[in-house]
């Protein structure tokens, strides 16, 4: 699986550059945000974890393809997919300390062998054209559209995750938003995409709490 991926691609400085301001105080498209949380997080999974998302992940993703898990933080989903029988889950992330903090967990549980973590930008990955089977989003999308520069960040990642994926290939993303929240990034004219959605649930943790309500949209590449 690792011949599929190339080296790192970094952003040019105008991709770095700045917008004028926005009105969002956190911008979730910067490195120096994630690589300061993570110094603070240790384990955390947003919006639903393995348990709640099992029933709608095996459906769509079978476990002997590659899967893709492109913002994978501190997230437990990855290690509790190996441990549930996928056979490669690669992992990227653009905080280089979580990366590193997520390989020496995989190691010390003795997962290496099914798991892997990579220093990248969903903006610019490097990864092989058409090279992988399925690609799982918790939250990355949303982090973008919360992003300052997100009218360039959101059309830069579905170029990306339309090249790397192989002809069939597909997105799972898993969203505050409903269809309508996201369809018009889905229907860009340059990609041939199948959409599908539906709405996941968790229960809630704490008695009073309300359950966890998401939506997971499956993009195929047709």
């Amino acid at each position: 699986m690792s011949d599929n991926i190339g080296t790192v691609s970094n952003h040019t400085d105008d991709q770095e550059e700045e917008v004028e301001d926005s009105g969002i105080t956190l911008d979730y498209g910067k490195k120096e945000f994630w690589e300061k949380k993570y110094e603070e997080e240790k384990i955390f999974d947003w919006y639903q974890d393995y348990v709640s998302l099992k029933p709608v992940i095996t459906k769509y993703m079978p476990k002997d393809k590659w899967v893709l898990v492109v913002g994978s933080g501190n997230s437990k989903v990855s290690e509790d997919m190996a441990k549930d029988g996928y056979h490669f889950v690669a992992n990227v992330d653009i905080a280089h300390i979580v990366v590193q903090q997520m390989q020496r967990r995989s190691t010390y549980l003795g997962l290496d062998d099914r798991l892997n973590y990579m220093t990248m930008d969903v903006r610019a990955l490097g990864i092989k054209d058409h090279s992988v089977d399925c690609v799982l989003d918790k939250g990355t999308l949303d982090a973008l559209a919360c992003s300052q520069n997100y009218l360039r960040d959101i059309p830069l990642m579905c170029k990306e995750m339309y090249r790397v994926l192989k002809k069939g290939g597909l997105w799972m993303i898993i969203t505050f938003s409903d269809p309508n929240g996201r369809m018009e990034y889905f229907e860009d004219k340059n990609f041939d995409w199948n959409v599908q959605s539906q709405e996941v649930i968790r229960d809630a943790v704490v008695e009073g709490e309300q359950p966890a309500r998401h939506w997971v949209h499956i993009i195929t590449k047709q």
